[in-house]
C-alpha cells in the first residue's frame, strides 16, 4: 500500500496513489523545510591570454546564490561570503577587487561581481588563485584559478601628428615607423577617443571624409607591431572648414 503524508497536518493517508512534493521531510513533519544557500562562481577558469608588460587587463567573475526561496514564508537560502583573498602562493601580478564590504550576505538568485587584473610586471607566465569563502555547507571554499603570459610589447610611438583642414575633410599626415599598421582615432569636443580606422598606407597617411563643417576634431595614432597596439601619439586637433571658391 502506498502512504503519503497529509498536506495540513502531516498524517499518514493509507489510500493516496502518489507521493507529492508537499515541502516538508521524509519524516512527514509539517515543519520548517530544509532551506540551504548554494554557491556558483563563473568562470572557474580565467586565461588572459598574452599581456604587454606594464599593460593591464580585466576579467569579471559572478558570485551566484542559486539556492532555493520558499514563497509565503519568510524562510530563503541567504548565503554568506565571508571572504575573497588569493590562494598560497599565487602571483602577485593577478590583484583583486571587491565591490562590497565582506562578509557580503546574498539572497536566492543574487550575486556579486569580482574584478581579477591581471598586470604583468615582466615577461613570462604567471599563474594565480583566488580564493571564495562562504557558508554553502557543501562547498565552503570555491577556488578560481588565472593564467596570463607577460611579453615585451614592441616600441613604437608616432610623435609628429598633423591635421589640415579641408572643405568637409580632414587629412593627418605623420612619420612611417615601420609598424605593420596604424589605428586611427578621432573625438569631438567633450566626447571620448573611438577608432575611427586602421590603415596600412606606408605614406602616413589619413583622409577623414567623414566630417562637419565647423566641427573641431580631435585625433591621435596608434601604431600596431606584432598585434600589439602601442602608445597613442600626440593629439592633434582641427576645424574643418567649407572653402569658398573664386568666382
Amino acid at each position: 500500500d502506498n502512504t503519503d503524508c497529509d498536506d495540513t497536518d502531516g498524517s499518514v493517508n493509507p489510500d493516496a496513489d502518489e507521493i507529492p512534493y508537499n515541502g516538508k521531510d521524509d519524516d512527514c513533519d509539517p515543519g520548517t523545510p530544509d532551506i540551504t544557500p548554494e554557491i556558483e562562481v563563473l568562470p572557474l577558469i580565467n586565461d588572459f591570454g598574452d599581456v604587454a608588460v606594464g599593460a593591464s587587463l580585466k576579467k569579471i567573475i559572478i558570485i551566484t546564490n542559486i539556492g532555493p526561496e520558499v514563497f509565503g514564508t519568510n524562510i530563503t537560502g541567504y548565503l554568506t561570503i565571508t571572504d575573497i583573498l588569493p590562494g598560497d602562493g599565487s602571483s602577485p601580478e593577478f590583484e583583486i577587487a571587491v565591490p562590497v564590504s565582506l562578509p557580503a550576505i546574498l539572497g536566492p538568485g543574487e550575486n556579486i561581481e569580482v574584478c581579477i587584473t591581471y598586470i604583468p610586471l615582466d615577461e613570462g607566465s604567471d599563474e594565480g588563485t583566488v580564493r571564495i569563502l562562504s557558508d554553502d555547507a557543501d562547498e565552503d571554499v570555491v577556488t578560481v584559478l588565472c593564467e596570463g603570459n607577460g611579453i615585451f610589447a614592441p616600441i613604437c610611438q608616432v610623435s609628429d601628428l598633423s591635421a589640415r583642414s579641408k572643405s568637409g575633410r580632414v587629412q593627418l599626415v605623420w612619420n612611417h615607423l615601420g609598424a605593420d599598421s596604424y589605428n586611427v582615432y578621432r573625438k569631438t569636443a567633450g566626447g571620448e577617443f573611438s577608432m575611427l580606422a586602421n590603415t596600412t598606407s606606408i605614406y602616413s597617411t589619413y583622409l577623414d571624409e567623414d566630417v562637419v563643417n565647423g566641427t573641431t576634431y580631435h585625433y591621435i595614432v596608434k601604431c600596431v607591431c606584432d598585434g600589439f597596439e602601442c602608445e597613442a601619439s600626440n593629439e592633434v586637433s582641427v576645424t574643418s572648414n567649407e572653402i569658398r571658391r573664386r568666382r
